[in-house]
């Protein structure tokens, strides 16, 4: 048996006969209020829930799901880049502490403990994460750390 096509009223308002004549009842079909013009001859078609939905508005919602999935990822790619800068400075500010005023390795200690502290939320000040960050500024001083992770093309955003 082949689908029934959709049937669509007319919006204009429909006369009942009998005792009920007088009283006008509006069309129970779509109402091209409530779907704009539909695009090509006011076309609309079924949706997969079986509902109506006017022309272009799969090619409408499919575009807005592309960017909002790109701003995700945008979004993500500046946070990641964000985070990277923050652990160099940390370690940088380690290292040069260390280098310049003598500091030794407990104050490594002392900062992880202060700073889960501060920050309960928030992982990745452990004493190891603090070494790993003074290693990072070690290996890439400023202008090469700059230009490899921070000024890199893909990890700017537009």
């Amino acid at each position: 048996m082949a689908p029934r096509p959709i049937e669509l009223q007319s919006s204009r308002p429909q006369a009942l006969e009998g005792a009920d004549a007088a009283v006008q009842q509006p069309a129970t079909g779509p109402q091209p209020w409530a779907y704009g013009t539909g695009g090509q001859n006011g076309a609309v078609s079924t949706g997969d829930a079986g509902e109506l939905e006017p022309a272009g508005y799969a090619a409408l919602l499919a575009d807005l799901k592309a960017r909002v999935r790109a701003s995700q990822v945008r979004a993500v790619r500046a946070a990641n880049t964000e985070l990277l800068s923050l652990y160099w400075s940390i370690g940088r500010d380690i290292l040069t502490r260390q280098e310049q005023d003598g500091w030794g390795t407990k104050v490594v200690d002392r900062l992880a403990t202060d700073l889960r502290e501060a920050f309960p939320d928030q992982r990745g000040f452990s004493r190891r994460n603090l070494q790993y960050m003074r290693a990072l500024a070690a290996a890439w001083p400023e202008p090469a750390f700059q230009h490899h992770f921070v000024h890199q093309p893909g990890a700017q955003l537009p």
